[in-house]
């Protein structure tokens, strides 16, 4: 049961009577690739310094069915504010990374984002591989708007991914989540 301390019920009277937490659904989680994937199943190769729609392919929880991992898209079904969070690893094959992205949009404009600066490691040459995390909060009509991500990643040389993926039993390193607020 979820809820609240109500008036005239304390912790010491031994008594709690728990009141409605004023619905935290719909909520979801989803995540890019399966448990031990490999290859293909578990990353997305995208063009080098291009926005790119990030697709979570997989759900953990979804409350209400308003995720659809096909697209990456979270579309609710209840008006109102919504916190919203993604976390995309993002990496390329050499260690020529120069800058990335992630963003969070509401019906295709963005609401939020983060960059980050690839930093010179060894005095020659820039990171591979980055995992950022991005939040915001979004009012949502309750039938039509729909939050995604968006990934961008320059290099400068060899293919930008967008990684998923749990090869440790312990982490998902690119995931979108989100749910209705009180």
């Amino acid at each position: 049961m979820s809820g609240i301390i109500t008036a005239g019920f304390n912790r010491s009277s031994g008594l709690m009577k728990a009141a409605s937490a004023g619905g935290i659904t719909p909520g979801f989680c989803a995540y890019r690739g399966a448990d031990d994937c490999s290859g293909d199943s578990c990353v997305i190769y995208f063009s080098d310094n291009t926005y790119t729609e990030a697709i979570y392919n997989h759900e953990e929880y979804d409350s209400d069915n308003c995720y659809d991992p096909s697209n990456g898209r979270f579309t609710p079904n209840a008006a109102g504010d919504y916190f919203i969070l993604a976390q995309a690893h993002l990496r390329c094959h050499t260690d020529r990374y120069v800058d990335s992205y992630v963003e969070i949009r509401k019906n295709g404009s963005i609401v939020a984002g983060t960059r980050h600066s690839g930093e010179q490691s060894g005095g020659y040459s820039y990171d591979a591989e980055q995992v950022m995390r991005c939040s915001t909060i979004v009012t949502l009509n309750g039938s039509s708007d729909y939050v995604s991500v968006f990934i961008k990643l320059d290099v400068t040389t060899g293919s930008p991914i967008f990684q998923g993926g749990n090869n440790t039993g312990t982490r998902r390193p690119s995931q979108f989540m989100g749910f209705k607020l009180g």
